[in-house]
């Protein structure tokens, strides 16, 4: 208890003691002084300076202020007309340093002024013109042992060195120099210690125009086209034909042709080596399959003779189709090479020769052979004279009712002996026509096969051991019935044309299947479908023919 009265009583002592301090003090509020430049001077050192690449720094200014105070830049103006970037000038808020950022060397030679303010609480003093930066010229003088010079598009090694000059008063300011080329055409280089300009591989004929970039410790100097290099022509090469000198543009093979182009006639370089350059037609390792491409790669069904630069193409090659438009680089002995563009075209064309290998208006069933895979002999059978066309015909056809329930499958098989090794293609063309309306083709599916043997032996009847040509699918086949509307004129049929099967080396009897199964049993099923003229022509390797 004692304790506590002695507490309390301390504290109360203290409170008036407090009291009677603050009541007898007169305190006085703190107000920074006005700036103004005649009261508060500021002082710089102004700088020369080369543009030397990176930060161009002042010395800290003289000041009389009372702290706190910051410093500002106002404005930076170039009393010469020079060009700088703005933005690169900085200064430092406390101490008043002013650098000019040239790392990107944004400076040119002249004066700049800047105007610099000094803000405290109670505003700000604007001192114009307070900092002069003075930017001299990068005293090198560049040189050159050659401004313009002729080589041989082949020709390789130094062109030209450049080299410089100290201007400077001492003569003695620049103390290290590297060289660039700036924006260099192609097939040239520089060496960034001697300066000496060389010609590699590659160069363009022509004048070729050189900039030259001299980075020193003074700063960076550019001169425009200091060098021209002449190259000579390029090297020409002509494809021509067998006799030697008639103009080669174009070779029109089978898939299947060999063939070998005579020498090109080539100027100006002497080629050890070759290479094809294909186009995307016969080489695609990376095919754009949005824009339905496949890959393909036929370059190991041409060769280029060394040194003579024939080429050639190997005999069943297979070739697609179509325009080739092939390259070809040539490399001399000196490993120079150069790209011939676009030499010859290679055209592709399949013939067909004017005698079919087989034709018949099935009258007759030569070497065709009916097939009732699972149907009894009704479902599929020829006649010689159809009620509706009054001509020779084969048809399958189904009936409603008991009669129809085992009519499921047939096929029509065609044999064609294949009796020449040069027989590279056949192709199978017929009619066809169904009804009696469309429930019939509903409830079939017509299909085309081909199977190639290498012997004499008979062809398995299984669909699945024979390649399909035409699934159900196929737009080939007719969409509707023709019943009301078929004659004896063969153009009253529709056509499926030009079925082509590509003939494997060793084939020795080729077989084609007409199918007709059945894939649906609702009723009603009922209908026929007749088949017309048979026609198989083929196609065989043909000479080159030059043009």
């Amino acid at each position: 208890m004692n304790v506590s009265k002695y507490l309390f009583s301390t504290l109360f002592l203290s409170m008036i003691v407090f009291v009677s301090c603050d009541e007898s003090e007169d305190i006085q509020r703190y107000e920074q002084e006005v700036l103004t430049v005649s009261d508060n001077p500021l002082t710089y050192t102004n700088l020369t300076s080369y543009p030397i690449v990176g930060p161009i720094d002042s010395t800290t200014p003289n000041g009389d202020f009372d702290t706190p105070y910051r410093y500002r830049l106002l404005n930076a103006t170039s009393s010469t007309g020079s060009s700088f970037t703005k933005a690169s000038f900085s200064i430092e808020v406390n101490t008043g340093f002013i650098r000019y950022n040239n790392t990107a060397n944004t400076i040119t030679p002249g004066v700049y002024v800047l105007d610099v303010g000094v803000t405290n609480s109670n505003g700000m003093a604007v001192y114009e013109g307070a900092y002069q930066l003075t930017i001299l010229e990068v005293p090198v003088q560049v040189n050159i042992d050659a401004a313009q010079v002729d080589a041989g598009i082949f020709e390789q090694g130094v062109m030209a060195t450049v080299s410089y000059t100290d201007t400077s008063a001492s003569g003695s300011d620049v103390t290290s120099v590297s060289y660039a080329l700036v924006d260099a055409p192609v097939g040239f280089t520089i060496n960034a210690t001697t300066g000496a300009i060389s010609k590699v591989n590659g160069a363009v004929s022509g004048p070729n125009q050189l900039t030259v970039q001299v980075t020193t410790n003074t700063g960076i100097i550019v001169v425009q086209n200091i060098l021209t290099v002449v190259v000579g022509a390029p090297p020409t090469l002509q494809m021509v034909q067998q006799d030697g000198t008639t103009t080669l543009t174009k070779a029109v093979v089978s898939p299947y042709s060999a063939y070998t182009t005579a020498a090109p006639v080539v100027d100006g370089m002497s080629p050890t080596q070759w290479e094809i350059i294909f186009p995307k037609s016969l080489v695609n390792n990376n095919p754009d399959v949005t824009a339905g491409e496949t890959a393909i790669d036929f370059s190991s069904s041409f060769s280029v003779e060394e040194p003579s630069g024939k080429v050639s193409i190997a005999a069943d090659a297979g070739l697609p189709a179509g325009l080739h438009t092939i390259s070809l680089k040539a490399i001399n002995a000196s490993a120079n090479e150069y790209t011939f563009e676009d030499v010859f075209t290679i055209e592709v064309v399949s013939r067909w020769e004017t005698t079919p290998l087989y034709e018949n208006d099935l009258s007759t069933l030569d070497q065709i052979t009916l097939h009732h895979l699972d149907s009894p002999p009704q479902y599929l059978a020829s006649t010689a004279s159809h009620g509706k066309t009054g001509t020779p015909a084969i048809k399958f056809q189904t009936l409603n009712g008991a009669n129809n329930a085992s009519r499921k499958d047939a096929a029509v098989e065609l044999k064609i002996p294949i009796t020449d090794a040069s027989f590279k293609k056949v192709r199978f063309t017929f009619y066809e026509a169904f009804g009696y309306n469309n429930f019939f083709n509903q409830r079939h599916a017509r299909e085309l096969y081909s199977y190639q043997a290498t012997d004499n032996s008979l062809p398995p009847l299984t669909p699945d051991s024979w390649n399909i040509m035409m699934d159900i699918t196929d737009s080939s086949w007719s969409g509707t019935s023709r019943w009301g509307s078929i004659k004896a004129d063969i153009s009253t049929f529709s056509m499926v044309e030009n079925k082509v099967v590509d003939l494997v080396s060793g084939t020795q009897n080729l077989y084609f299947f007409v199918r007709c199964h059945r894939v649906d049993d609702t009723h009603p099923t009922q209908g026929q479908w007749l088949l017309r003229n048979f026609l198989v022509e083929v196609s065989m390797a043909y000479p080159a023919e030059e043009y």
